[in-house]
This record gives structure tokens, C-alpha cells and sequence, in this order.
């Protein structure tokens, strides 16, 4: 009796081990530089846009770059941003976008291996859907 527990106290433990080994290196589903179509609303005013991730550099925890939005009108605002890998809540494609020159925080959640972003929440209220 005593060895079965011994074996499976080690078997848990490979079990915890291997667990927490692999966790950190699976593969996130970064955004890509490919332009995405969104839809967006901050406050009462919606609308749609192209966004481009240009020049995200850095390593599987922290990239950075500039975000680059086109709107409908024509106006183009590009701002450095700092995308953090959400790795305590175990997803792969949850990440935590700053918009560093405004200081506004959104989560970022990207599905079909990165062919679709939700930013949402955002500090400042606003909600953007994206595809490519």
C-alpha cells in the first residue's frame, strides 16, 4: 500500500510538472500585421475602420509597436502600443493592449487563429470587433 501511494504521489507530481512546463510554451495567438475590418463604438458614435499592428516586436510575454487605425472619413492615427500576453488566465489569444501615447488599456482577444480581435473592455469605454 504504501508503494502504490509513492508511485502515484510521483506520478502527480510529473503530472503538476509537465503541467506547469508546458504552460508557458504554448504557442499565443498574436495579432498579426495583416490589415483587419472593424466595427467600434465609444460612448453614443460608432462606426467603422481598418487597423494594422505594424512593427510588433519582442518576445512570447511583451511585444510592442504602433497600432495603426484608418477610419472611414480618411483620417489616419497611428499610436505606440504595448501588448502584454495575459498568461496568468492560462488563454493563449487573451492579451492586454496599452495604448501607451493616451494611456488607454483594453483587453485583447484574438479567435480563428488570429483572423478575429475583440478589444473589449477598454479604459475609455470603448468596444472594437475586427476581421480580416
Amino acid at each position: 500500500m504504501k508503494r502504490i501511494l509513492n508511485v502515484m504521489g510521483r506520478g502527480i507530481a510529473i503530472a503538476a510538472l509537465f503541467a506547469l512546463g508546458t504552460g508557458v510554451a504554448q504557442a499565443q495567438n498574436w495579432p498579426n500585421a495583416s490589415a483587419y475590418s472593424c466595427d467600434w463604438t465609444l460612448g453614443a458614435t460608432s462606426g467603422k475602420s481598418f487597423v494594422t499592428f505594424q512593427n510588433l516586436t519582442g518576445d512570447s510575454f511583451v511585444r510592442s509597436g504602433t497600432l495603426k487605425t484608418v477610419y472611414t472619413t480618411g483620417a489616419v492615427v497611428t499610436k505606440p502600443i504595448t501588448v502584454y500576453w495575459d498568461w496568468p488566465t492560462g488563454d493563449n489569444n487573451r492579451f492586454i493592449l496599452d495604448q501607451t501615447q493616451d494611456g488607454i488599456e483594453c483587453t485583447l482577444t484574438t479567435a480563428n487563429t488570429s483572423k478575429a480581435l475583440t478589444f473589449y473592455p477598454c479604459s475609455n469605454g470603448a468596444w472594437q470587433h475586427c476581421v480580416q
